[in-house]
Order: C-alpha cells, then sequence, then structure tokens
C-alpha cells in the first residue's frame, strides 16, 4: 500500500493557498471594519440618529386652497402645529434614550466581535497545529507500512503483519485529512467573519498559542446590554408620556364663520392677479 504525494497537498490546503499573514490583532481591526455585523450595528446606528434628529424638528404648517360659487370663490386656510413644550420634550426624549439604547448595542455588539474573532483565531491556531501533528503521524505511519512490506520481502514478518500496518496507516491518513478539513474550516470562518471571502483560504495565521491576558473589570461597570435595556425603557415611558399628552397636540381653532371672516381671501380679479382679504 503506498500513499501518492498528492496526499500531502489535500491535507495541507491551508499552507499551499495561505498569502497573506495575519496576526491577531490584525483579526480583530479587519472584522470591526469589514465585518457584516458591524455594517448592520452602524445602520442601526445613523437610523437611531436620523430618528433623534427628527424629533428635534418643528412641525411643517399646512396651507390649503379651496373653490366655492359664492363670493368670495377662492379661499386659503393655513395651518400651523403647536409644538407644546411638555410634548415636544417628551419627543425629544424618547428619540435620545431609543438612540442611547441603540449604541450601548452597537458597542457590546463590538465587543461580541472582537470576543468572537479572537475566539476563531485560537481555535483556528489549535486546529492548524493538531492537523499538523496528524499529518506527521500519518507519515510516520506510512513509513511503519513500508519497512513491513520490506521486512515480509526478507521473511521477517508475515503478511498479516503488513495488512494490519496498511488498516493502521490508512486509518491515521483519514484522521489526519479530517483534522485538515476542521482546520481550514476555522480558518475559513475567520476570513468570513473579517470580512473577506471564503471560497478559498488567503490567510495565514502567524500568532502562537498563549494564555490570554485578563479582561475582568477591576472596577463596578454597568454591563452594556443592561444598560441598553434601562435606555429601551426610558425610551418606552417617554414615548408614552408623549402619547399621553398628544391630545393637546391636535388642538385647533373650529372654522366658525367669524374665524373664516377673519381668514379667507379671495381672487376678486383674475386678469389683475390681485388677492384681498373678504370684508
Amino acid at each position: 500500500m503506498r500513499f501518492p504525494v498528492s496526499f500531502v497537498s489535500a491535507l495541507w490546503p491551508v499552507l499551499l493557498f495561505a498569502q497573506q499573514p495575519v496576526t491577531r490583532s490584525d483579526a480583530v481591526a479587519a472584522a470591526l471594519a469589514r465585518g457584516a455585523r458591524v455594517a448592520l450595528g452602524r445602520a442601526d446606528t445613523t437610523a437611531a440618529l436620523g430618528a433623534a434628529r427628527a424629533a428635534r424638528a418643528f412641525p411643517n404648517p399646512t396651507v390649503s386652497g379651496s373653490y366655492s360659487k359664492d363670493t368670495p370663490n377662492y379661499h386659503a386656510l393655513g395651518d400651523l402645529p403647536l409644538d407644546l413644550p411638555w410634548l415636544r420634550s417628551a419627543r425629544i426624549g424618547a428619540a435620545e434614550s431609543a438612540r442611547d439604547a441603540t449604541r450601548y448595542r452597537f458597542a457590546f455588539e463590538r465587543a461580541a466581535i472582537r470576543f468572537d474573532v479572537d475566539t476563531t483565531y485560537t481555535r483556528g491556531l489549535a486546529a492548524g497545529l493538531h492537523a499538523r501533528l496528524s499529518h506527521r503521524t500519518a507519515l510516520d505511519a506510512d513509513s511503519l507500512l513500508r519497512i513491513a512490506e520490506l521486512r515480509q520481502q526478507a521473511g521477517d514478518v508475515s503478511e498479516l503483519d503488513v495488512r494490519l500496518a496498511a488498516v493502521n496507516a490508512g486509518q491515521l491518513a483519514n484522521i489526519a485529512a479530517d483534522d485538515s478539513l476542521t482546520a481550514l474550516s476555522a480558518l475559513v470562518s475567520l476570513q468570513l467573519q473579517m470580512g473577506l471571502t471564503g471560497d478559498q483560504p488567503t490567510i495565514v495565521l502567524v500568532d502562537s498559542l498563549r494564555p490570554p491576558p485578563d479582561s475582568a473589570p477591576t472596577e463596578r461597570r454597568v454591563l452594556l446590554p443592561i444598560a441598553a435595556a434601562e435606555a429601551s425603557l426610558r425610551s418606552a415611558e417617554r414615548s408614552l408620556a408623549f402619547a399621553s399628552h398628544q391630545v393637546f397636540s391636535s388642538a385647533s381653532t373650529p372654522a366658525t364663520p367669524r374665524v373664516q371672516h377673519l381668514m379667507r381671501c379671495c381672487l376678486c380679479s383674475v386678469s389683475r392677479c390681485r388677492f384681498h382679504c373678504s370684508t
């Protein structure tokens, strides 16, 4: 039994195609700059900022016109919404709290991306080293198979020993191929997190396995998901206050004949294009 030279290439596609050396910090920076999860978080943050700016804007006045057969024929009506202070503060407060919640969620998402990329990088390193060990073990098993065949020709071992060596070499070759695919899967997963293509491996991991520094907080801090939940609660409370007071925002003066008499304008002569208020 012989293992072809192409078996090594099948075991190590990572080494054949990987070109760009990437450190752990480079992987994290690329994921934060080009990752899909960061792009979604930026879009949500931008939308929350737009909603906060829209909440600060004053309502636009409206003007409408009508026509009647009675004199005056043309009528112009204007509507100026009243942006009452308690309504405006509640509306702006709800939008700002929603924006704070979005920012806290985005900050938590960035921290989660750092953790996921660091974990995937470590798993990729471990899987690559394990695949390398399996590859060496498979080569050693193939060497033992060749020695057993030579010893069989010399009459030192039986055919059963040769077949056992062949079975052992085949099993170790399958294990090495499986470990190589596991390492390749971890590498492609890291590329996708970095915003790169996953059709073939284009990076190689250059950092070594080392214990990570202690990242436990040294002082009591509020966790980002809790801060986001609190901001969402404040936004909901202020939205409820805005809805409860919104009944006053539609306050308008009824169109009585006296008010219509004061606000009505007519076009007395189309040829001269003159507007005057009716009396």
